[in-house]
């Protein structure tokens, strides 16, 4: 009975040992010096925030998925593809939630 007793206190000892060394391994990762920093950008008005905005909106093509969700929990999700100059713009979203649905725009800049 003490030898069971004795190798269940080495065992959780170990464990002990074990969890210690990996807290410490934890500590010593986040305080690393060498951690990237995110980079610093201009700092910018909200103007031009608006401004950059509606020119990305009208010279940049994308394609991705667009989320929305509410305080009420309740998620909606489309695909949106872009294509677009200068001169024209067009516009496919899809709805991902929900009944299917699809529809397409055609405009002038």
């Amino acid at each position: 009975m003490a030898t069971m007793v004795s190798l269940r206190s080495i065992r959780a000892s170990r464990w002990l040992v074990a969890l210690y060394v990996l807290a410490a391994m934890g500590l010593a990762a986040a305080q690393s010096p060498s951690a990237p920093q995110p980079a610093k950008g201009p700092e910018r008005t909200i103007n031009e925030w608006l401004m950059r905005m509606h020119e990305a909106a009208r010279m940049r093509s994308y394609a991705g998925t667009f989320v929305v969700s509410s305080n009420a929990g309740a998620m909606s999700s489309a695909r949106i593809w872009r294509a677009c100059d200068a001169e024209q713009q067009l516009e496919r979203v899809e709805t991902l939630t929900g009944a299917p649905d699809a529809g397409t725009g055609h405009g002038s800049g």
